[in-house]
């Protein structure tokens, strides 16, 4: 079972910085060269010139990392960044305005998470992982040895238990921003360091297991550096962990629409055929899911698989397993490459390049809801990549992780 822990985590100095706003960055993997620009220019302290230093494209060298290292260091002694005084754990608010408009808070709690190796009673994950981009990462964290952003994990809280814990949480600091990345997140970020408190809630995320929502290379790396650390005197054992109940009403999944480009006449042959195969547009008993697509200037239909291979594949497995693996005869290589797939988070955007021709054929997905993302990852298994859009994405730079002290 998990284990969880406070910790004297790093945050930027409230004495200096009391609105957040300018320093606080979303994910590496979700910025663009040119918003990189823009988060530098709001801050000379932003957390972008320490989780993406220097350079964004091409191969980066060596003093990609040794810049935000040397300048992490810098930090700490101008007492920009300071950790905290006693072992703590904070409590994570955000409000926002959801795709449908509507206001929406999410809470969540920042503290340390022991490494293990995935297990289905223990840490849990949800998609497979890429080799390049854990080798980027394994370099910042060599070089740093600091965690900037948080592994993002749930846990299943139908008896709402966690929100009896929310309530009496006992704040000792407050710190507040802003991230206006994929939508307005208003921040509230308290810290306590209250035993008792604390206590009750590791007791109470050590009895089940918690799954990955958004993080996996980050925890892969984490755990594989760990793994060479054996006499380095790091405490390298434990990772930045978001935790967030299942109860939290902000707690959102949208989905990944899916385009195919660059296919081939043949290939285009294959992929109606296989429509028309393994797919029925009328609906009938026991026919779900069904897939939403397009094909060059076709109208949107929807297609209802025939022959379930398992009791209720979700739409993201139908469509790799059916579409590009058994229709296409794509192999992991190719998924992995996105040398014909593309992903969309916006569905006009997505039906809109097959209109103007820079898709072959788009097809659209259904959110999970996280109920069924927990049950789908209950004996183990793995969904594909991208399977998965937890929204709003958790900012880095809120609190961060020292490996050099506890």
């Amino acid at each position: 079972m998990p284990k969880i822990l406070p910790f004297r985590g790093y945050t930027y100095n409230p004495q200096i910085f009391a609105d957040l706003t300018n320093v606080l960055a979303p994910p590496y993997d979700v910025i663009s060269p040119q918003y990189r620009e823009e988060l530098i220019h709001r801050s000379e302290h932003n957390i972008i010139n320490l989780t993406l230093a220097e350079k964004l494209n091409g191969q980066p060298d060596m003093n990609h990392y040794s810049t935000a290292a040397k300048l992490v260091t810098q930090w700490k002694q101008d007492d920009i960044l300071i950790s905290a005084e006693k072992p703590s754990i904070w409590q994570i608010t955000e409000s926002f305005r959801d795709a449908d408009g509507k206001d929406k808070k999410r809470y969540g709690y920042l503290a340390l998470v022991k490494l293990e190796n995935y297990s289905t009673d223990g840490i849990r994950r949800h998609e497979r992982t890429h080799k390049a981009a854990k080798e980027d990462r394994y370099r910042l964290l060599d070089a740093t040895h600091m965690n900037f952003s948080p592994i993002f994990f749930v846990f299943n809280d139908n008896d709402r238990s966690c929100e009896s814990l929310m309530h009496r949480f006992p704040s000792e600091t407050v710190q507040a921003g802003k991230l206006d990345f994929e939508t307005d997140v208003n921040l509230r970020i308290e810290q306590t360091s209250d035993e008792e408190w604390i206590d009750s809630f590791s007791s109470m995320l050590a009895e089940q297991p918690i799954l990955i929502a958004d993080g996996h290379h980050r925890y892969e790396t984490a755990r594989s550096y760990h793994s060479n650390q054996t006499n380095s005197g790091l405490k390298s054992g434990y990772v930045l962990a978001y935790l967030v109940p299942s109860s939290s009403e902000g707690l959102q999944i949208l989905p990944t629409h899916r385009g195919l480009f660059g296919l081939t006449e043949n290939q285009i042959d294959q992929l109606k055929a296989g429509l028309e195969c393994y797919f029925s547009q009328t609906k009938h008993e026991n026919c779900t899911p069904y897939l939403t697509a397009i094909i060059g200037d076709e109208k949107l239909t929807k297609y209802y698989l025939n022959d379930k291979t398992k009791s209720s594949p979700l739409g993201v497995e139908v469509f790799e397993e059916v579409i590009l693996k058994k229709t296409l005869a794509f192999s992991e290589d190719d998924i992995a490459d996105k040398s014909q797939l593309a992903y969309f988070h916006n569905r006009s955007d997505c039906l809109k390049a097959v209109t103007v021709g820079t898709l072959n054929a788009a097809f659209i997905m259904e959110a999970l809801t996280v109920n069924e993302l927990m049950k789908s990852t209950e004996d183990g298994s793995v969904l594909p990549q991208k399977s998965t859009f937890f929204f709003p994405k958790i900012g880095a730079g809120m609190v961060m992780q020292s490996l050099e002290i506890i």
